[in-house]
């Protein structure tokens, strides 16, 4: 499979933290800015397709998770021949390690 086939997937709590990203963003500026930031970070994950390596390697989170800013937040993706799977969209000042840890 060529790298221009693949998608962009979400993980269950990737689409979680996008609806409450929004959700505050609307509540807090507007929902015109809610959705400009939502578009931002869609436009950006488009851009992986074309560069999965454009986020640096987060390997003291999780081996193969990197991230990338989209200020205020951050995008953790997994990257595969087929997919690049949007893991998590966390407030950069969020403390990250929680969400990665298993039980």
């Amino acid at each position: 499979m060529r790298e221009s086939e693949r998608r962009i997937t979400r993980s269950p709590e990737a689409g979680h933290d996008l609806v409450a990203s929004w959700l505050y963003g609307a509540n807090e500026w507007s929902p015109e800015q809610a959705d400009k930031h939502l578009f931002e970070i869609e436009s950006i994950c488009d851009r992986l397709l074309d560069d999965p390596e454009l986020g640096r390697p987060r390997d003291e989170l999780i081996v193969g998770v990197r991230s990338i800013v989209i200020t205020p937040h951050v995008v953790f993706y997994r990257v595969s021949k087929t997919e690049i799977e949007i893991v998590r969209v966390l407030h950069h000042r969020k403390d990250v390690g929680p969400a990665f840890r298993t039980n």
